[in-house]
This record gives C-alpha cells, structure tokens and sequence, in this order.
C-alpha cells in the first residue's frame, strides 16, 4: 500500500529521530463559527454531498489566483477528499500556472 512505503519512507530517515509530530486536538476556526462546525461533523460522517455545486467549485479557484505573483503559492495547498477533485483541481492549475506540480502525500 502506498502509505506504508511513503510512512517507511519517512520513518527510516535520519532525521525521524528529531522530528517532532503534532496532533490536532481542537478545531480552532470551528470554536467561532457554528455553520462550519456542522459542516465538519456532517463531512467526517460522510453526511455530506462530495463536490457541492460544481460551477461554484469552479468559480473559486480564477477568483483565488494572482497570476501576477506566483511565489504566492509556494505556501499554499489544495486539499482534495478524492482522486477526482484532485484532477480535476489539477487540470485547472495545470492550464494556468506553466510550472512543475508537486504531489505530498500524508501518512499517519
């Protein structure tokens, strides 16, 4: 499986050692606002439609993107829940952003 070799991977290095692993206990943005509470109960239940509205998934990534700067995004990340969103996310960069993709992928 590709989590036990990416988490092999991290464990065996030499720095695993000196590493140090958070966890995260409490939802800080959750405390304030309730709707999005919800909203994260409904998701970790999967109570809640995947996508949303496509076309308004869509229309929030041009309105995010300052093409102007493109060192803006050397400390930003999309999170996709699937492969299908990650593709589709990645298609609409790919065709804006004329650079190398990198991929992280997570291990518990």
């Amino acid at each position: 499986m590709r989590s036990d070799i990416v988490g092999t991977c991290i464990k065996s290095n030499e720095l695993w050692p000196v590493v140090q692993q958070f966890s995260l206990a409490r939802n800080m943005r959750a405390d304030g606002d309730r709707e999005f509470s919800v909203w994260l109960l409904l998701l970790g239940n999967s109570n809640v439609d995947r996508y949303g509205n496509d076309e308004n998934a869509l229309q929030v990534i041009p309105q995010i993107m300052n093409l102007r700067n493109v060192n803006d995004y050397a400390n930003k990340v999309i999170l996709c829940f699937t492969n299908e969103c990650r593709q589709m996310n990645e298609g609409i960069l790919r065709n804006r952003l004329k650079s190398e993709i990198s991929y992280y992928f997570s291990t518990d």
